[in-house]
């Protein structure tokens, strides 16, 4: 991890390398320390190099885990999820909370179809078991949360093979103390309660609309 956040090239060059030969260490992710709870707890090497703009890389990682991992250990792969202290505040709130949600919310559009690429299901934008643990969302919610049009566009358009489903809300069952008011929630109604008309629109005009308006959340 220290090589990954130094985030130079020869740093990650290192890394890389480290990597490739001992492939179990994308399992590895920041855990609590003697000292008391880390900032960084559940972030691992995927989060890590997502936040770092370094896509090539993120691929690289995801192609390796599939030809070296066993599903078991994809699956803590892919379900790791960032709940240190340090992502209470925006804007890495409302990142969500896996690799996956972490590489729609920086773009990621080459990463993402890798990571949903993985064999038997074990990615998948709608899985609501891998609902962020801190705010319900799932990839397509984030994307929402962070006004990011073209990624709505990417996730729910056809040239995916399972596209994110707009009908699905904010997972209840997954809300932190502080986050109740974000229950129930579908794309929509999640942009008007972040106040983003620009995303309102836009997912009005994609057409996807007739469900989230019940309810009267808007």
């Amino acid at each position: 991890h220290v090589l990954l956040l130094a985030n130079t090239d020869q740093s990650i060059e290192l890394a890389m390398r480290l990597i490739c030969n001992h492939p179990e260490l994308l399992l590895e992710k920041y855990d609590k320390t003697r000292w008391g709870e880390a900032k960084f707890v559940g972030e691992n090497s995927l989060h890590v190099l997502i936040v770092s703009g370094r896509e090539e890389q993120v691929v690289e990682c995801v192609t390796l885990a599939a030809a070296k991992l066993n599903d078991e250990e994809l699956e803590q792969l892919y379900s790791a999820q960032t709940e240190g202290v340090f992502f209470d505040d925006a804007p890495q709130r409302w990142y969500g909370g896996t690799p996956l949600s972490y590489a729609c919310c920086f773009g990621m559009q080459q990463a993402v179809r890798a990571m949903l690429a993985t064999r038997n299901g074990i990615v998948s934008l709608n899985n609501v078991d891998h609902a962020c643990r801190r705010t319900g969302f799932l990839p397509l919610h984030a994307v929402t949360a962070n006004r990011l049009r073209h990624m709505y566009q990417f996730l729910t358009g056809e040239t995916l093979d399972e596209p994110a489903n707009p009908q699905l809300a904010v997972c209840a069952s997954h809300l932190g103390q502080n986050d109740n008011h974000l229950a129930g929630l579908k794309p929509l109604a999640l942009a008007a309660s972040r106040g983003s008309r620009t995303m309102v629109m836009h997912i009005l005009k994609e057409g996807q609309t007739h469900e989230n308006w019940k309810g009267g959340l808007i």
